[in-house]
């Protein structure tokens, strides 16, 4: 399904020898994790859910044990729609000890929008909620079943509301499953292989998966972690929803490279994500400005500070410079991300950088990555004119699923992501999109 993907060989190449990509997949960073902090904390959500390593690759074994008994396969994918809740993680990490391509889909996906996903990925098992925030996922996804013949197994989470039907509850595999050993977990896979498919409307309209490798996906948040000095004593705060680039990386896959913490808030309230931020002493957070905005907003206006948050990361949008200053005077060091699902992330202010740009810039690439300014016939524009965003690095996509034709209209033959976004850069590499 998978034959398709597009990687321009010398980059492949020069990947490989820098040691950018490796033979090793997320699983492999799982267990090297595990068996250096089991009893570290891994994820605590607002429902009053925590893991610890341990505990999660138990649970997550038990969940691998079901999709092995479907026959879900290596290479294999599994869709799950789900809140923000700790079993986002159990699930993913479950698709990486059987192999399985991860699919978490959006919470607002209808009957044609699942039925258009889960044709298109040949999904094997789908997860999802009885019931949340007003929408009934249980009839949503039962009406749709016998339009989804390859589909072998529906799970669902009934802690919202109990199910109205006799479908397999994930709570029923946690109890009667045994946890897969770790030498019954799929092997043999490399970097290359695929981990994920996220699905993004992209740059020309129209829902697309993008297809992310273990390389791709790890290099990403490996870089990420060191370039902003992110050790196994940080928390991040997670506001942003899981099924996002935003969210699958940063939440799900950052800190478990570290032995970190997670914490997850299932719908943002501003003051309950005050009081949930300290008292879980979450020392960052990432999503969009408005997140941000809100809560610097609600402390000046009803107090209450937020000591152990060190900076916030934002994406989506720019960063006004006065933003930049009123989170300053919280202690909160306020810093712009760039990225985009197909290219995740490759700029970013960093910390130290933060009061000098003020809100002036999106930041400079990470590592490994680069980043060209072009005019309309793709050649580069001079320093501090404006032009669209080129990137290329070990980070980005290898296409868009089953859609050739759309991922040569972005993804050029010498490794090129054409974003589609307008930006200047200026002498010191920054960019300001």
């Amino acid at each position: 399904m998978f034959e398709e993907r597009k990687v321009n060989p010398k980059q492949r190449e020069l990947y490989l020898e820098k040691g950018y990509w490796t033979n090793q997949t997320l699983l492999d960073c799982w267990e090297q994790t595990l068996s250096q902090y089991p009893d570290r904390e891994y994820v605590a959500d607002d429902r009053g859910y925590r893991y610890t390593y341990r505990e999660m690759d138990e649970a997550a074994g038990r969940v691998a044990s079901y999709l092995q008994s479907l026959g879900v396969c290596s290479q294999d994918v599994v869709s799950y729609q789900l809140p923000i809740w700790s079993e986002f993680a159990m699930i993913t990490i479950a698709c990486f000890k059987v192999g399985a391509v991860a699919h978490p889909v959006a919470m607002c996906y209808e009957e044609k929008e699942l039925i258009r996903a889960l044709e298109a990925t040949e999904s094997k098992c789908y997860f999802g909620p009885t019931f949340f925030h007003k929408t009934d996922y249980e009839r949503r996804i039962l009406s749709v079943k016998e339009k989804l013949p390859g589909l072998r197994g529906i799970v669902l989470l009934d802690d919202a509301k109990p199910a109205q039907t006799d479908t397999l509850l994930l709570r029923r595999i946690l109890e009667t499953y045994e946890p897969l050993a770790k030498e019954q977990c799929v092997r043999g896979r490399t970097g290359q292989d695929m981990a994920v498919i996220l699905c993004t409307s992209g740059t020309t309209g129209g829902t697309k998966g993008v297809l992310l490798t273990h390389d791709n996906v790890r290099y990403s948040e490996e870089t990420f972690n060191r370039e902003l000095n992110l050790t196994k004593d940080d928390a991040i705060f997670m506001p942003a929803p899981l099924h996002h680039a935003t969210g699958f990386h940063h939440a799900i896959i950052a800190p478990m490279l570290l032995g970190a913490r997670v914490i997850l808030q299932q719908k943002y309230q501003c003051r309950a994500a005050i009081d949930l931020m300290n008292r879980e002493k979450a020392t960052y957070s990432m999503g969009a400005t408005p997140f941000i905005y809100d809560i610097l907003r609600e402390l000046e206006q009803n107090g209450g500070s937020l000591p152990w948050l060190k900076f916030y990361l934002c994406g989506g949008a720019p960063v006004p410079g006065y933003l930049v200053q009123r989170a300053e005077a919280y202690g909160i060091c306020l810093c712009e991300v760039y990225g985009s699902t197909e290219s995740v992330p490759h700029a970013f202010v960093r910390p130290c950088e933060a009061l000098k740009l003020g809100g002036a810039s999106s930041g400079r690439a990470v590592e490994g990555v680069e980043i060209r300014v072009v005019d309309e016939n793709g050649k580069d524009v001079p320093c501090k004119t404006p032009g669209e965003e080129w990137s290329r690095g070990p980070n980005v996509f290898v296409g868009y699923l089953k859609d050739r034709a759309t991922t040569d209209g972005v993804l050029d033959d010498e490794g090129w992501f054409h974003s589609g976004d307008l930006c200047v850069m200026d002498e010191n590499q920054n960019i300001r999109i």
